[in-house]
C-alpha cells in the first residue's frame, strides 16, 4: 500500500475495519462515517491507490507462517454474501444469501480461514461467479468489470479446493 511518495495503509485499514464492524449497508459514505475518515477518501483509495489484494493476502499469510500460534490450526472454508442493489457488481446475480436466508441480488465470496482456539483469521478467498457470467453475451460485461478474458466458471467446491492448494504449497 506504499509508493515512493505515499503510505496509504492507514486508508487499508479504516475500510477493512469499517467492513469488519458493520452489519449491514457497507458502502463507502457509510464506512467513512463509521470510521470517521472521509467516504471519498476511502473510494479512492480503493479505486486509484496502487494496492494489490493478492500481496495483501500474501502478506497475512507471511505473517501466519512464522507464528507458532498457528502450528494446530484448521481450515474453514465457507462463503459470505453480500446484498446488491442491482446485477452491475463483479459477480452480482439472484443466488443464495445465508446472512439474509433466501436467494435475493447478492454478490459471494468464498473464503479460506486458519483457526486455532485461540485464533481465526480469513487467509484467501475469492469472488465466486456465477455461470451466467460466462454466457457468451455476458463478455462485454466481464470486461466492464475488469474480469480477467481467461477467467472460466468455477464451483464453489473448486475455488475452495484451489484455496487450500495454494496455502499448502505455501506452507502454511
Amino acid at each position: 500500500m506504499r509508493t515512493q511518495t505515499r503510505d496509504t495503509s492507514d486508508y487499508g485499514l479504516d475500510y477493512l475495519s469499517g467492513l469488519l464492524r458493520m452489519e449491514a449497508k457497507r458502502n463507502m459514505a457509510n464506512i467513512g462515517r463509521k470510521t470517521a475518515t472521509p467516504g471519498q477518501n476511502l473510494q479512492h483509495f480503493i479505486s486509484n491507490s496502487p494496492w494489490s489484494g493478492s500481496d495483501l493476502i500474501t502478506a497475512v499469510q507471511d505473517e501466519i507462517k512464522g507464528h507458532p500460534a498457528f502450528e494446530h490450526a484448521i481450515l474453514v472454508l465457507d462463503e459470505s454474501a453480500e446484498e446488491k442493489a442491482g446485477p452491475h457488481s463483479a459477480g452480482a446475480g439472484r443466488q443464495h444469501n445465508g446472512r439474509l436466508g433466501k436467494i435475493e441480488m447478492s454478490q459471494v465470496g468464498v473464503f479460506l480461514s486458519l483457526v486455532t482456539p485461540q485464533v481465526n483469521t480469513w487467509i484467501d478467498g475469492e469472488l465466486y461467479l456465477p455461470a451466467h457470467w460466462f454466457e457468451p453475451d455476458q463478455a462485454e460485461k466481464r470486461k466492464t468489470v475488469g474480469l480477467p478474458a481467461e477467467l472460466t466458471f468455477q464451483k464453489k467446491p473448486e475455488l475452495g479446493w484451489e484455496m487450500a492448494q495454494r496455502v499448502r504449497a505455501r506452507s502454511i
